[in-house]
């Protein structure tokens, strides 16, 4: 084989070799564009690089838009420098830690966190939590549904509030207890105890207040006020 022969073969290895070595790249997020259907980002290799519009894969059903200066792990289709494709993208500086083996977390930089823990546990941990539905909000538990509030809980209804107990009722408060509703406000459990300052007073529409139980009614309170129109 003649030189010619062996230098043609050594350059064409070495360029393909060149290819191979740079079809993977990591780098900064620079700037984020979540407007078009497929997020594009810029990033900044660590050789200094500026790679402009790379789209960014997320899985289906989640998306996030990361900061800059979070760390993206990019591939290069075919090796061709002008199709890249950012396979991950990590936040070392805000990443939740500890995490025990099978937990999973979604987080922000914020501090809020959903943990999905070990024994069958949900762990919510936020400032402000909205749940908007266009129809019914359904909340089921084999065992005990429980609500603690340092300040106020509020129950709205813009037609009936009806709060139903197998066993026993029970709404307890150190000041005020207010069910509000436009039509009517309905507790019905075969034993139920009201205990604080209890008013009963018609809706805004004039509809009717009414307590029901199979077995006894119990009121504690300095102040028993029964109001009608």
């Amino acid at each position: 084989m003649n030189t010619e022969i062996l230098r043609y073969i050594r350059r064409l290895f070495e360029h393909h070799a060149r290819k191979m070595r740079n079809i993977v790249a990591r780098g900064e997020v620079s700037l984020v564009l979540d407007s078009p259907k497929m997020q594009t980002n810029q990033i900044r290799l660590l050789d200094g690089e500026l790679i402009d519009e790379a789209e960014r894969a997320q899985q289906y059903g989640f998306t996030s838009h990361p900061l800059n200066g979070a760390e993206a792990f990019a591939v290069f289709v075919g090796a061709a420098r002008e199709h890249p494709v950012i396979l991950a993208v990590d936040d070392r500086r805000f990443r939740v830690t500890g995490l025990r083996q099978g937990e999973v977390c979604i987080y922000t930089d914020e501090g809020d966190a959903i943990t999905l823990k070990r024994g069958n546990r949900i762990e919510v941990k936020t400032h402000y939590a909205d749940v908007l539905a266009e129809k019914n909000i359904t909340a089921r538990a084999g065992g005990d549904i429980s609500a603690q509030a340092a300040g106020n809980i509020a129950a709205n209804a813009g037609q009936n509030l009806t709060a139903q107990a197998g066993a026993k009722a029970a709404l307890t408060a150190g000041t005020d207890i207010e069910l509000i509703a436009a039509a009517s406000v309905k507790l019905s459990a075969p034993s139920i105890i009201l205990a604080g300052s209890v008013m009963l007073l018609p809706g805004p529409g004039g509809g009717a207040s009414s307590i029901q139980s199979a077995g006894p009614i119990t009121v504690n309170a300095p102040q028993i006020s029964l109001n009608e129109d």
